[in-house]
This record gives structure tokens, C-alpha cells and sequence, in this order.
């Protein structure tokens, strides 16, 4: 679908002219077409950008950095907490199986435990949802834990 780039810089009450008269090259739109473009960019965006049949295209870019600073600092925050909750969940949870008689370590904030088949089977945990779990070698012995 061709887009029109004056419609990006006409005021809502200028919009209209796509549907009703046309636009500078006489191109005539569909109702449903203007109103698709405008359901696309929102009035509000519309009408934030676009003052005195003039694109605020430094708004924009302002606003968006913006934006984009937000998300950022949004997403170190996530990712620290996430951390600080693995950390401590590992911490805490090393206790619990060391009392089952489960070999556990914490090593480099990861909890790590050594089951056997049985053990695993046997073994009800809380919320399954925050281990991983696969086959590995045991490097040590439980007594060397």
C-alpha cells in the first residue's frame, strides 16, 4: 500500500481532505482507507505531532529517546532483581537439601545438587518451576561437598 507523505503533516481537521476533495496530486482516498491510517497512527499520536499543519519530527525523536531511556533503565532493573532473586534463592535453598541429605553447593550463586534417580524421584519440591534440572558427571564426592 502507497503511503502519502502529506498525510503525516495535516492537522485532524485537515485529514479529511484525502476522503472528501483529495489530496495536492488529486488523488482521492477511501473513507476506509483514511480512517485505517488514522486507526494505524492514533489519534493522539496525530494530533501530538502534527500542530498548525507542521510534523514535529524533533518532538518525536525527543520523545523517543525518551522512550528508549525509560525501557533501558526498565531493563537493568529486571535484570538486577532477577539476579538478586537467583542469589538469594540459591543461598537459601542450599540449606534446605543439605538437611535432606542431598548433595548441594553453591557455586558462583548457582545452586547445584547431586540426586540420584531415586532421590529425584522421591524428591517433592515447592515450585519445580524455579529449578533446572539435567544429567551431569558428579565431580566430587558428596563427603568432598
Amino acid at each position: 500500500m502507497r503511503f502519502c507523505p502529506e498525510f503525516r503533516v495535516l492537522s485532524e481537521k485537515h485529514r479529511c481532505i484525502f476522503y472528501t476533495t483529495g489530496n495536492a496530486d488529486g488523488v482521492k482516498w477511501a473513507k476506509e482507507l483514511y480512517d485505517e491510517r488514522v486507526a494505524f497512527y492514533g489519534t493522539e499520536f496525530l494530533n501530538k505531532y502534527i500542530v498548525n499543519q507542521e510534523f514535529l519530527l524533533e518532538l518525536l525523536l525527543t520523545d523517543q529517546e525518551e522512550v528508549f531511556s525509560r525501557l533501558q533503565k526498565t531493563e537493568t532493573a529486571f535484570y538486577d532483581a532477577r539476579e538478586l532473586f537467583r542469589r538469594q534463592f540459591a543461598a537459601r535453598e542450599l540449606g534446605t537439601f543439605i538437611a535432606l541429605g542431598i548433595a548441594a553447593e553453591n557455586r558462583q550463586d548457582e545452586l547445584l545438587i547431586y540426586v540420584t534417580a531415586a532421590e529425584l524421584a522421591e524428591l517433592k519440591l515447592k515450585d519445580s518451576s524455579q529449578y533446572m534440572f539435567w544429567l551431569a558427571p558428579r565431580d566430587k564426592e558428596p563427603a568432598e561437598l
